[in-house]
């Protein structure tokens, strides 16, 4: 199964990789960042929104995972989206009260973890965990109503469908091949029998001219 996650900042795309499960391994995707908008009404809140997009026929079920407890998900941290649905979560990042500033906190790392099922028997077919760091941007505000809003698509397609895509290409090329060469082969002969037409011919040309001359 392979399994494509895509994350954008409103229309800018950033991020993008490909993944493959082999018998439900977990496979980590490239780090990316999220970066949170300081919350106008209350400096010492911060928020973004994410939202997951289910670009495939299976069932996804996601889940947020962070060790920090100054940041919180609203109204939930885990979900279950159905095919070419979405679902949608706040995050809300509390600054910590000995911090003065956005500009003192290091980011924090969190987590989304992946898992695609099939939608009639509820089967985890892949997994996968999208690790992201969460930044402040101190220069971006928004209200409690208006965050900033990262997408995650998740695309998926059976490894089956891609073999054969690659089969009909691979025919084509075999036939091409095998057309070029017997191209070639009926070149040859219809050179050979040229050639033999105009030996032929001389001979006779010979053949008149020396009775002429005797």
């Amino acid at each position: 199964m392979a399994v494509s996650i895509k994350t954008a900042s409103l229309d800018r795309s950033y991020h993008s990789s490909d993944i493959h499960d082999h018998d439900h391994d977990v496979v980590p995707i490239p780090v990316t960042e999220e970066k949170f908008a300081r919350e106008k009404a209350q400096p010492d809140l911060a928020r973004v929104k994410l939202l997951l997009c289910n670009n495939s026929k299976r069932l996804v079920e996601w889940a947020i995972k962070s060790a920090n407890e100054n940041i919180k998900a609203i109204s939930k941290a885990s979900g279950l989206i159905k095919p070419f649905d979405t679902n949608e979560c706040i995050l809300i990042w509390k600054r910590p009260e000995d911090y003065n500033s956005w500009r003192e906190l290091l980011p924090l790392k969190m987590m989304l973890q992946i898992k695609l099922m099939v939608s009639e028997t509820g089967k985890v077919v892949a997994k996968a965990n999208s690790k992201f760091r969460a930044v402040v941007d101190p220069d971006a505000i928004c209200t409690a109503d208006e965050p900033p809003i990262h997408k995650f698509v998740l695309n998926s397609e059976p490894a089956t469908m891609i073999l054969q895509k690659k089969k009909p290409k691979e025919k084509t090329d075999s036939n091409t091949g095998m057309q070029t060469e017997m191209k070639n082969k009926n070149f040859l002969n219809e050179s050979q029998n040229t050639n033999w037409i105009l030996v032929l011919l001389f001979c006779l040309l010979a053949t008149f001219l020396l009775r002429i001359l005797t």
